[in-house]
């Protein structure tokens, strides 16, 4: 997860990124996954940064999913005094993933931890029409509120019961049209951008909210 938030170009950056594939013999054989985005700020077109009081804190955002199918691996986002995200079933109040940070001794995020409950286990099943909750913590020690300080997601690895039953994109959907006019405008203020060499780098990272599934 690597960005540019300057907000300039960076001329000779180069990222790059190896992917390996397995054979579809593979025993046992690869499944099918969808990437699963949950934000507790969920924005859509929008910002998904929030401000953080000063001491213990947290934010909630509920969702319905539209399929069943299992959570294989997950890990999140968060920013300095940010200290766990979590999932858990609204009914039953149930813990079903818990993803913290790994912090300094200042409380600032080094890094974020990762869970693979479906490497040695069947991994965490999330059932069609049933409401989650995922929430972010944080313990803010400045005694200041952080202005638009924080982030809070959690990120995972989805295999579906069945792709079929997974709905089709309605495009007069006001949700839908109103994340894809943000992804244009971006767009074009990339585009603008000046480039000392004249390169067209296209659309600038920028942490941006995916519509929950």
């Amino acid at each position: 997860a690597w960005h540019n938030d300057t907000g300039e170009g960076r001329p000779g950056v180069t990222l790059t990124m190896g992917l390996e594939y397995l054979p579809q013999n593979q025993n046992p054989r690869p499944l099918d996954v969808l990437p699963l985005y949950l934000d507790v700020n969920l924005n859509v077109g929008g910002t998904n940064t929030f401000d953080v009081p000063p001491g213990q804190s947290r934010k909630s955002w509920e969702f319905e999913m539209p399929i069943s199918g299992r959570l294989l691996g997950m890990s999140g986002h968060l920013h300095d005094y940010g200290v766990q995200v979590v999932l858990e079933d609204v009914a039953t109040g149930k813990v079903l993933a818990r993803v913290p940070a790994i912090r300094d001794a200042e409380g600032r995020v080094r890094k974020m931890s990762r869970q693979l409950p479906g490497v040695r286990g069947a991994g965490i099943r999330l059932r069609a029409g049933r409401r989650y909750r995922v929430t972010g913590f944080y313990d803010n020690p400045t005694g200041q509120t952080l202005v638009n300080g924080a982030m809070a997601s959690m990120v995972g690895i989805f295999a579906p019961d069945d792709y079929r039953q997974w709905p089709a994109i309605d495009e007069s959907d006001p949700t839908f049209q109103r994340d894809l006019a943000s992804l244009e405008l971006r767009g074009m203020a990339a585009r603008a951008e000046p480039d000392p060499e004249g390169h067209d780098h296209g659309v600038h990272g920028h942490d941006h909210p995916a519509p929950t599934p």
